[in-house]
């Protein structure tokens, strides 16, 4: 009757241990598609979209365009000085297609031009 007793102890604990293998396994599998999502949602951010460049007017300062965005971009041409009229500067923007790009030209802190290609 021991034997048999601790016999049934070890197929119950056996059982119980393959239980918890199996829940760990799928909170495994869980917790590697959160962060496959939250991988593919950080590497969108602070990227230009079609969503985001329909956002941006013509008018908007440097800083809320950049707050759109979620990013500065990248300073591709510069004329004049800070503070002058005349002051005009063109920034790149990295996007989110794999063959897009997108410009913005700023003139006295305001954007007065905006072009994409293959924004999608």
């Amino acid at each position: 009757m021991i034997v048999e007793g601790r016999l049934w102890r070890r197929k119950s604990k056996k059982k119980n241990q393959e239980k918890r293998k199996k829940s760990v396994t799928e909170i495994s599998k869980e917790d590697a598609t959160k962060q496959e999502t939250s991988a593919q949602v950080s590497k969108e951010e602070g990227k230009l979209n079609e969503e985001k460049f329909k956002q941006i007017k013509e008018g908007m300062t440097l800083e809320e365009v950049f707050k759109i965005v979620g990013s500065k971009g990248k300073v591709i041409s510069e004329t004049g000085t800070n503070g002058d009229s005349n002051h005009t500067v063109i920034y790149e923007f990295e996007t989110a297609g794999a063959f897009s790009t997108a410009n913005m030209t700023f003139e006295e802190n305001k954007i007065i031009n905006k072009t994409q290609i293959g924004l999608n």
